[in-house]
């Protein structure tokens, strides 16, 4: 019996290995599908590694994607690509590009560090004359003088778009090239029309650019994935698992070499097995051993989308438009496109403070936007003589949004996110078919409109996902 403990004390770390790499500093992780390769990040341009400590059994590495750079920002891992095309595209293509081809949206910039790495970045793969689209984009207020906040741009005049999802905080504080953005801080009336950003590798970081602006380039960015192993500081609870499943098991293996009767007097050879009493194993006990620490979660949306922070939980918002031919779909169309291209459903909107938020990302992306979202009208306030329509739709608000438990909201009407004299009087039987909602830059917010109504987008939303780590 003691022979076969010392066996495996000895065998133990050999098994381990099949685990572990067994070099001292732990640098190099073992890919999944290849026991005997090291993991690498092949990038085009710089290559750059990061290892991080693990103060739990379970390490994780972070790997960006082919092609790729990786950025080491204070609350997450970010990778930045550069997308060039022959042909010039205006800032919403741009983004599309991003979206389409790497499942990543226009990037921005988390620090002068980041700005330098880019600037080496795109011109050892684009060359000197390399200019690419950001996610920079001027708040709304700052777009026109006689706004009553104007005074306010002299301090922070653009903001990052979609920043929650790339471990940024809102301003677009870091990253511009010298006397940039124009006229800032105080001439700021001179550049109303200057609303989004673009990386020039000639003036050094980005500058702003008109809404009609197109150019030929444009940087993507999204998290990056985190892969998860055991690692070597595990060692010690799986070896004390392995001893307990040696002591649990070897009076069974015992059996097989000597007689189970109580002074064991009597032994037995190959070929004579007659005396062999089976003894039934003992019952096998499970050991449980407890984490260091628990597991930590953080809350985090797919590229394109913007993170909105309800009280009953997380929701993501993103936008779809469609730009082919300039064709138009109706309300249950836009529904099916949230549905099958984004697994989401058309959004509402839970606050004042998520309508004003809107209103800046959707005038960033369309000068007069109109975006279906989830508003509907009750059954019983699209018909005045219904027997309902009083206690309805006069007592109460006549609508409601789309699926209200699913997006976290806590009332049953619509209650937030209207245009400024909306939604328009129920009492009025000229306004009966005004059955849904849709979102306008023009507007400010939402208004009520037709059955019929065609519009080319809609406001996309669907629950964040949790990571743990």
């Amino acid at each position: 019996m003691f022979s076969y403990f010392f066996i495996v004390i000895i065998f133990l770390p050999t098994i381990d290995l099949a685990f572990y790499e067994a070099d001292s500093d732990n640098s190099d992780c073992y890919d999944d599908d290849d026991s005997t390769s090291n993991v690498t990040t092949t990038t085009q341009g710089p290559t750059e590694t990061y290892t991080f400590p693990s103060t739990t059994a379970l390490q994780s590495y972070w790997r960006c994607e082919q092609g790729f750079i990786m950025m080491n920002r204070t609350t997450g891992i970010w990778c930045v690509i550069a997308y060039q095309n022959g042909t010039y595209f205006n800032r919403m293509q741009g983004h599309e590009h991003c979206v389409q081809r790497h499942n990543a949206i226009l990037t921005g910039i988390g620090s002068e560090a980041e700005k330098t790495q880019i600037s080496n970045y795109i011109v050892s793969i684009i060359g000197p004359e390399a200019v690419l689209f950001v996610g920079a984009q001027k708040y709304t207020k700052c777009r026109s003088a006689s706004n009553s906040e104007f005074s306010s741009c002299s301090t922070n005049a653009f903001f990052w778009y979609n920043y929650t999802s790339q471990f940024l905080t809102q301003q677009a504080t870091y990253g511009w090239a010298d006397n940039y953005p124009t006229g800032f801080p105080n001439d700021l009336e001179s550049s109303t029309s200057l609303i989004y950003g673009a990386f020039s590798y000639k003036l050094g970081g980005v500058y702003d650019l008109s809404g009609t602006a197109k150019i030929g380039g444009a940087l993507c960015g999204k998290p990056a994935v985190e892969y998860k192993m055991l690692g070597k500081n595990h060692r010690m609870q799986k070896m004390i698992s392995y001893f307990f499943i040696l002591i649990i098991f070897l009076p069974t293996i015992d059996v097989a070499f000597y007689e189970a009767d109580s002074d064991n007097s009597d032994c037995y050879d190959d070929e004579d097995k007659s005396n062999v009493t089976t003894t039934t194993p003992a019952t096998t006990k499970e050991y449980t051993f407890a984490p260091t620490t628990s597991l930590k979660g953080y809350f985090r949306c797919e590229p394109g989308f913007r993170m909105f922070k309800r009280t009953l939980g997380n929701w993501c918002i993103t936008n779809y438009v469609n730009n082919t031919n300039g064709n138009t779909f109706n309300r249950q169309q836009a529904h099916e496109y949230c549905s099958k291209i984004y697994g989401g459903i058309l959004t509402g909107i839970a606050s004042e403070a998520e309508r004003v938020e809107l209103l800046d990302w959707m005038s960033g992306l369309y000068s007069a936007g109109k975006l279906f979202v989830g508003t509907q009208k009750y059954t019983a306030c699209r018909d005045i003589t219904n027997v309902n329509f009083t206690i309805r739709c006069v007592d109460r608000r006549p609508f409601f949004y789309y699926n209200r438990t699913y997006q976290f909201l806590e009332q049953d009407e619509a209650i937030y996110g209207w245009a400024t004299g909306y939604p328009r009087d129920a009492n009025n039987a000229a306004n009966q078919n005004l059955v849904y909602g849709a979102f306008t830059v023009e507007n400010g917010g939402v208004i009520d409109v037709t059955g019929a109504y065609k519009i080319q987008g809609a406001l996309c939303g669907k629950p964040a996902v949790e990571v743990f780590f």
